[in-house]
């Protein structure tokens, strides 16, 4: 009886060495399934990375771009507006210049009236 209880404690100790083994072998495994997966996402996550980083440059490339033109639109405003100052000058010269003659001819007339008168 003694010798059946030794054997039986020696075969629980192996058995239980056994599902010990046998569990760490198994979270072994999850372990290193997980770090796959961390590994998977990571390079996901880097590849995204890139794509973002790519995108973002391209922006700022179009972004460039569009603060180069609002230059030059400004500068066609600033173009346009000196041209339409100098047309509103020029009107206005014609104008004074177009009153003098009407004036001038006013006056002709009415010397020419007087003489005709006298």
């Amino acid at each position: 009886f003694v010798k059946y209880k030794c054997m039986t404690r020696i075969k629980r100790k192996d058995m239980d060495k056994h599902l010990e083994e046998k569990e760490t072998k198994h979270l072994g495994l999850k372990l290193t399934v997980m770090e796959d997966l961390i590994t998977k996402q990571s390079e996901k996550i880097d590849e995204q990375s890139v794509e973002i980083i790519k995108q973002s440059e391209k922006i700022n490339k179009q972004s460039e771009k569009i603060n180069e033109q609002s230059v030059e639109i400004t500068k066609q405003s600033e173009k346009i507006n000196e041209q339409s100052e100098e047309i509103t000058k020029l009107h206005e010269n014609n104008i004074r210049h177009l009153e003098l003659k009407l004036t001038t001819m006013e006056d002709l007339t009415t010397k020419q009236s007087e003489k005709i008168d006298e």
